[in-house]
């Protein structure tokens, strides 16, 4: 997503470290920058929006959409697409599938090379119970991404979608696969969350003893986040 950058120097390279942590799903790294970033330039959204983020990732639901909500009611002009992307996680963040999935949708279809628009279609689609939808949405991103180094966080996206379906043998296999796609990233957080996929599947399967080491080792995971 093409954004503005904060105005000094030190905000600019805080919010760049939060980026980089984020991007390796080190939340806590992530969250202090993202709040330094804050700190000295308050008035800077994106970094209320990154936070916000990173809050839904540690599981914090009503700290993200604080953030969500302060990043939203800035003062201050931006580019329309920045705006309309800003909003869009603001229904995100509060669960209104229905304006989140119609914001995304069409950031989706005007930026149809921007991933992240798609990801949080597909993410929206799914949680909106939209799953027809999002497996379009998947297939489209999987395209674009190619298959030589695949992306957990669309497979993650996939394996969602077939528990949404009741395809427990799927959801096995793509989260598996998101597994190995987050080891390859260095991404403990993605790869927490696609253990704990896969551990619903295997119970589902009526693997218990597997899924009990699956549901173990996202629980450390999450620890050392």
């Amino acid at each position: 997503v093409r954004t503005s950058l904060p105005n000094s120097e030190e905000a600019r390279r805080a919010y760049a470290e939060g980026l980089d942590a984020l991007s390796r799903s080190e939340a806590r790294t992530a969250r202090d920058r993202f709040e330094y970033t804050i700190a000295h330039e308050p008035e800077f959204a994106h970094a209320h929006i990154q936070l916000s983020f990173v809050y839904a990732l540690l599981g914090f639901d009503a700290q993200a959409r604080t953030q969500a909500t302060a990043a939203l009611e800035l003062p201050g002009s931006m580019p329309s697409d920045e705006r309309r992307w800003i909003e869009a996680l603001h229904h995100e963040m509060h669960k209104d599938w229905a304006r989140a999935i119609a914001q995304y949708k069409g950031l989706s279809d005007e930026f149809p090379d921007e991933p992240e628009y798609a990801l949080r279609l597909a993410h929206s689609q799914i949680n909106g119970g939209r799953v027809e939808d999002a497996k379009v949405t998947i297939d489209r991103l999987k395209r674009i991404g190619g298959s030589e180094h695949p992306d957990p966080l669309i497979l993650l996206g996939e394996a969602d979608g077939a528990q949404a379906q009741g395809d427990a043998k799927r959801q096995a296999e793509v989260s598996l696969a998101a597994i190995q796609a987050a080891e390859a990233r260095g991404a403990p957080l993605l790869l927490a969350r696609a253990c704990l996929l896969n551990a619903s599947a295997l119970e589902t399967l009526e693997d218990r003893d597997a899924a009990m080491r699956m549901n173990e080792r996202a629980r450390h995971l999450y620890q050392q986040a």
